[in-house]
């Protein structure tokens, strides 16, 4: 009979999370969940649970079990030869619903393809980092039935043929991680899941800067009083004294001379900024070609900079989206909207949204 024992996320049992390890490093079968699907866990050092695994779930012995990790850093005790393409990945998508697939270098898998995921669920973690061994885990289903979102769930395939099922209630995300095989630079996609092709192509598109080269940045909104102007002043107080940088702000329809909105000038008195000094003024050509890099909130700010741009092939690669340097994958390729007429906490969060993405530029150029 499988024990089945209930866990609160927020608050949970330490007896249940050593259990489930205790079990896990004698060889058990442990299912619990993962932001995605829940999972069904085993020590990969144990051949005999490994065996019992895919006897359990009817996998074929052609399809190698994916490793869950409790951070990122832990590749490292499998491969030590990692690339750009696989750093950015785990970069943007660790903790997350990404597998990536590599190559190991290192005892006991060397040589071996092995896809590795680090969840983003708090008692998948605890019981990956309680287990101390390699952590093998993919879906408590049956192979060929839908993944299982709940416990119960789980129970429906596999009641009285696993030691114990651990029971946080519904997953997060409720289908599973996409997986891709990194192959030196090459990509290939396995298995679509969560994470589009499309965020992933963009996360490995991002802009690459010329560290030490910028020294201004020009950021571009509508009426430059608001997102622009937020976005000069936290630049400019963020990197003071780090960098001989300095920060500039334009709007693509702005009339020369007027002050920022009153509601922007609240916000960023909060940070500890002034901007109420600030004059705006127009986009030109000649504000493009002085400055070496050259922000967007907006895709359409983007392509009316690259137009009126007096070298777009040159520009091009100097005018980026703002939402590009998110450390955030579900913000990418998203427009800074405009607050203008809003009220005061649109503005709070279009300053909150920007902070970290100037935070990672400026740790970029």
């Amino acid at each position: 009979m499988t024990v089945h024992l209930r866990i609160e996320r927020s608050i949970p049992d330490e007896t249940i999370l050593d259990r489930a390890s205790e079990t896990l490093r004698k060889g058990g079968l442990v299912a619990f969940p993962t932001d995605t699907v829940y999972g069904l866990g085993v020590n990969v050092l144990c051949p005999e649970s490994v065996e019992k695994i895919y006897e359990v779930k009817q996998r074929p012995k052609s399809k190698p079990l994916p490793i869950l990790l409790a951070s990122p850093k832990q590749l490292e005790t499998f491969m030590t030869q990692k690339n750009q393409m696989i750093d950015k990945l785990i970069h943007t998508f660790w903790p997350g619903p990404l597998t990536l697939v590599v190559t190991c270098d290192k005892e006991p898998f060397t040589g071996q393809k092995i896809g590795f995921r680090v969840p983003d669920d708090p008692i998948a973690v605890s019981i990956i980092e309680k287990s101390k061994s390699p952590i093998a885990c993919p879906s408590a289903n049956l192979s060929g039935q839908p993944s299982p979102k709940t416990a119960q769930e789980v129970l429906r395939d596999l009641d009285g043929k696993i030691d114990l099922v651990v029971d946080a209630g519904p997953t997060q995300i409720g289908k599973e991680s996409t997986v891709v095989e990194i192959n030196q630079n090459e990509i290939k996609y396995l298995r679509h899941g969560h994470i589009s092709k499309e965020l992933i192509d963009t996360c490995l598109n991002r802009p690459s800067l010329d560290k030490g080269k910028i020294k201004k940045v020009l950021f571009v909104c509508t009426g430059n009083s608001c997102r622009s102007v937020i976005a000069e002043g936290l630049f400019n107080h963020l990197i003071r004294e780090k960098k001989p940088i300095h920060a500039i702000s334009a709007g693509t329809t702005a009339f020369p001379g007027i002050r920022p909105s009153e509601n922007a000038v609240i916000v960023m008195r909060d940070e500890g900024i002034d901007i109420s000094n600030h004059l705006s003024q127009s986009l030109t050509p000649e504000l493009i070609q002085k400055a070496d890099l050259v922000i967007a909130m907006t895709k359409a700010h983007q392509r009316f900079i690259l137009e009126i741009a007096k070298n777009p092939e040159v520009d091009s690669k100097k005018v980026h989206l703002l939402m590009a340097f998110s450390s955030r994958w579900d913000f990418f390729g998203v427009d800074v909207e405009d607050p203008i007429g809003q009220a005061l906490w649109a503005y709070r969060n279009c300053l909150e949204m920007m902070r970290d993405p100037i935070k990672r530029l400026i740790e970029s150029a």
